[in-house]
Parts: C-alpha cells; structure tokens; sequence
C-alpha cells in the first residue's frame, strides 16, 4: 500500500517537471516563438515556469528585432548597390563612346 501511495505521490510531483521539460525541448523546434510554460504544481516549479516564459518572451522580442535589422541591412545593400551601379554605368557608356571614336575633343594620354 505504501508503494502504490509513494508511486501516486511521486507521479503527481513529477508531472508539472515532466511537463515543463516538454516546453523546453520544444524551445528548440520551429514554433519557438509559440512555445510557454504551463504555471503549474509546486511553487518552485511554477516560478521555474514563469522565468521560462519570461526568457522566451525575452528570445521572442529579440528575434523580432534581428528579423527588423536583417530587413534594414538588406534593404541598406540593395540602396547602395543600386546608386553604386547607375554611375558606373554611366561611366561605362561614356568610355564606350570615347573608344568607339563617338565622342570628339581633345585628345587625352590615357585615350
């Protein structure tokens, strides 16, 4: 009988750990940002759990922030990709033409 009551006891204890363990290994899945802590059983396990959800919110929020910087910075490239791209370009037509003998003028050391 006392076994059965110890085994009783000690599943009961065990579930909300059992529980929380579940929430953490799933931290490390695609849903990341999904995933909270139930706030359940003893009191050490429920604080437990609400520092889980605090550090997850925390990861949450900064994940957001690097997708945002991620956006600028790409965003950033393409800008200066762009307006590095239209001189050159110009420049390009410009000694094309000077090659090809379309544009007349002085004549200079390095044409």
């Amino acid at each position: 009988m006392a076994a059965i009551l110890a085994y009783g006891f000690s599943k009961r204890l065990a579930q909300p750990l059992l529980a929380l363990r579940e929430t953490v290994s799933q931290m490390g899945r695609d849903n990341a940002h999904e995933v909270h802590a139930q706030e359940q059983g003893a009191q050490e396990v429920r604080e437990l759990a609400q520092e889980f959800n605090r550090m997850a919110d925390r990861i949450t929020s900064q994940m957001h922030q690097l997708r945002k910087e991620a956006e600028v910075r790409d965003t950033l490239l393409a800008h200066v990709a762009h307006d590095l791209r239209t001189p050159l370009t110009s420049i390009r037509g410009f000694l094309e033409a000077i090659r090809d003998g379309m544009v007349e003028g002085e004549r200079y050391w390095w044409v």
